[in-house]
């Protein structure tokens, strides 16, 4: 966009002497009195009309054309505004319905715990009264195989009323093993409050659930949702509204709004419905001028309707209605020839507050979309970046002056976005993964990128909405291991169970064998036999120790302690291993940490991650043991880092599976102990490796 500047002219006039010819004098007593031009007032007042008709003529020019082309601006800074809007909307409706099945899913899980413990004989009256806190649910059911139906609270198992045709139905899906899991929806009858439930079966016609209020599910979506992006985008300067609408009415608003047409009964909307594309008007919208954006909104999440953007146009009218007033001043003063050059000056200063108040509407949509979290990034027709929100800056890294007006293929080469394809062909991309490497690491991102046009239908570019996904991802991978050690566990606690028992008593016979038996031959293989007997149970049991260490946490009450004591324990543990091995093991950190916990459980989790890094380093190598506090979130970290050998990329996600294991002689149970350990705290643990060659382990922990 080139911003005009008005010309300007200046009209001059020349006067002169007349010169005496040379040699003639003046006689003062017969010259006359000077000859004086009579003026006209009538034609000075009619020059000065004309004049000033001419500059209002000129100026009602000027007006009419700075109008158009400030509405021109906003129309399609509108538009763009739009299309950005939809796009996050679509992602922002993909990742609830991601997170309402997970929620769904939870519940199947907690159904099927339950169901562990209870054939495992762990629930008694008290236990199962306690259970619903413990498991984070609101209530569980249990129907054995008589029938007989137990709940807590006692008013769920109206529940699963034997009459209902729906429940009838599920109960004989899961006790027929049509089907792993049912979903039910209940309504309380007494407050009218619905829950949602999953149902699994159990031995021998067992049928076991898990219920949840729904209001409680649906507070997790309240700050990520549909509506809440809607409100924070209609809060931002020069937005008066945004709805989404559908065909029976407001699905969504960012403020109060008096009721409006539906689209139907609409013309202008049914036309936009109708053709599909996105149109604009200058409206009137309960007493307030507004240029109103309209574009279809089909998804597959929530129901398809039309989403309405209403931007302001009281600062266009302002600055409009300012430059009016002005160009009349202005003309009136250039009328009056005597104060010409001061009219000049008012209107250079008008001009100059006219060019600034179009500049803030030009820069209106630019705030918006700086204040989006996702990336956005848009393109002109030439393929050039006309825009790089920062959180484009920090996703890229790259500051929006280095990159705004460079070629887009340059920032993303081979167009990997394709901006380029969409600005050229006009079709959009809808919600397209991209997988990038940064630093050694995998970035996820989604995309979406819709092409951007003038109000004659010429292509003007194209705008991209990326929103990094990698974190999502990463929380997504620690949900899945949790489940997988949760369902190992209850596994494990019963293995240990059923084999400790028979295993001691191997043991114990053979210890009467080697102490109690005389033997008339062969004596030394009969003690050789019996000691690798012996020997042999007492692995086992250390293996299932470990097995009962993943499956349970520790009964201890949790306490304040320190961090550099239990760091300064385990160290000088390994100094002498390290030693050894010619291993320089460097520690540092920051004193006066604090967690809440039981420490006994954080020391064994650093005893596995030091023996790990100990092993794989060889001989010269370093280990460097680091503890501080983060600066953007306060989490205590603990990092461990080593140049041994690392770990290859096809197996950084098996390193916490249970009996995954490098070592001749590992059980595999090492690091999946250590995962448990870091959850019970509340934390989380990531393996990354080191650029210089080795593994870093990084420990995050609230603090105390």
């Amino acid at each position: 966009m080139t911003e005009g500047r008005p010309g300007g002219f200046l009209s001059q006039m020349s006067s002169g002497t007349r010169r005496k010819p040379t040699g003639e004098e003046s006689d003062p007593f017969t010259a006359g009195p000077p000859i004086r031009v009579p003026i006209n007032s009538w034609y000075v007042g009619g020059l000065g009309l004309l004049i000033a008709a001419i500059f209002v003529i000129w100026g009602n020019i000027g007006y009419n054309a700075f109008r158009s082309s400030l509405l021109a601006a906003v129309d399609r800074q509108g538009r763009a505004l739009l299309e950005s809007l939809i796009q996050s909307t679509e992602v922002t409706a993909q990742a609830n319905q991601f997170m309402r099945l997970q929620q769904i899913r939870n519940l199947a899980d907690q159904a099927e715990l339950l169901a562990a413990r209870t054939e495992a004989g762990e629930l008694d009256s008290a236990a199962l009264a306690a259970l619903p806190a413990q498991q984070d649910v609101d209530g569980v059911v249990i129907i054995d195989a008589r029938d007989r139906r137990f709940a807590e609270p006692p008013e769920v198992i109206s529940f699963l009323d034997a009459g209902d045709a729906d429940i009838a139905a599920a109960l004989e899906n899961i006790r027929s093993g049509l089907t792993p899991w049912e979903t039910v929806y209940r309504t309380d009858s007494a407050d009218g409050e619905e829950w949602i439930g999953s149902l699994v079966g159990g031995k021998q016609g067992s049928v076991y659930s898990a219920w949840r209020k729904v209001t409680r599910i649906e507070e997790v979506f309240r700050e990520i949702g549909i509506g809440r992006l809607i409100q924070m985008v209609g809060q931002k300067a020069g937005i008066d509204y945004i709805i989404l609408q559908t065909p029976d009415g407001i699905l969504f608003a960012s403020r109060d709004v008096k009721p409006v047409l539906r689209i139907a009964n609409d013309p202008f909307l049914m036309e936009a419905v109708t053709n599909n594309q996105t149109a604009t008007r200058e409206f009137v919208f309960e007493g307030r001028e507004v240029l109103e954006a309209v574009q279809p909104f089909i998804s597959e999440h929530v129901a398809d309707g039309i989403l309405r953007v209403g931007v302001s146009l009281h600062a266009v009218q302002q600055a409009a209605d300012r430059l009016k007033q002005q160009l009349l001043i202005s003309s009136i003063f250039l009328g009056l020839l005597t104060i010409a050059a001061v009219g000049f000056v008012i209107v250079r200063q008008n001009l100059q507050t006219v060019s600034r108040s179009y500049q803030q509407i030009s820069t209106l949509t630019g705030r918006i979309l700086d204040a989006m979290d996702g990336a956005v990034v848009a393109v002109n027709e030439d393929g050039r970046i006309t825009h790089f929100n920062p959180a484009a800056e920090v996703l890229f890294g790259l500051p929006a002056g280095e990159v705004i007006g460079r070629p887009a293929m340059e920032l993303f080469p081979g167009d990997e976005v394709g901006l380029r394809a969409v600005a050229a062909d006009g079709i959009p991309l809808r919600s397209r993964e991209l997988v990038r490497a940064v630093d050694g690491k995998q970035q996820f991102l989604s995309l979406s990128v819709a092409p951007i046009r003038h109000p004659g239908g010429k292509p003007g570019g194209a705008v991209a909405v990326i929103v990094d996904l990698t974190d999502a991802r990463r929380m997504t991978e620690r949900i899945r291991r949790a489940e997988r050690l949760s369902e190992l566990g209850t596994m494990a606690a019963g293995v240990a169970h059923e084999v400790r028992n028979p295993l001691n008593a191997i043991g114990l016979a053979a210890q009467r064998l080697s102490l109690e038996f005389e033997v008339t031959r062969d004596e030394d293989e009969f003690q050789q036999f019996t000691g690798s007997i012996i020997s042999e149970t007492r692995r086992l049991d250390k293996i299932i120790n470990e097995f009962l260490d993943l499956a349970r946490s520790p009964r201890e009450t949790p306490r304040r302690f320190g961090l550099t004591a239990v760091i300064d324990e385990v160290t000088a543990l390994f100094k002498l291993e390290a030693g050894e091995k010619n291993i320089d093991l460097q520690v540092s950190g920051q004193p006066g940490l604090e967690l809440m916990g039981i420490p006994g459980e954080l020391k064994k989790a650093v005893i596995n991650i030091l023996s790990n890094a100990i092993a794989a380093t060889p001989a010269g190598g370093t280990i460097a043991v680091t503890y501080g506090k983060t600066s953007a979130d306060h989490e205590v970290f603990l990092r461990i880092t080593d140049t041994g050998e690392g770990i290859p990329a096809e197996d950084r996600d098996k390193i916490f599976q249970p009996y995954f294991t490098t070592k001749a002689r590992g059980t595999g149970l090492g690091l999946a102990i250590t995962a448990r350990i870091i959850a019970d705290f509340g934390g989380t643990i990531d393996i990354e490796p080191n650029p210089g060659g080795g593994t870093i382990v990084e420990v995050r922990l609230p603090p105390a």
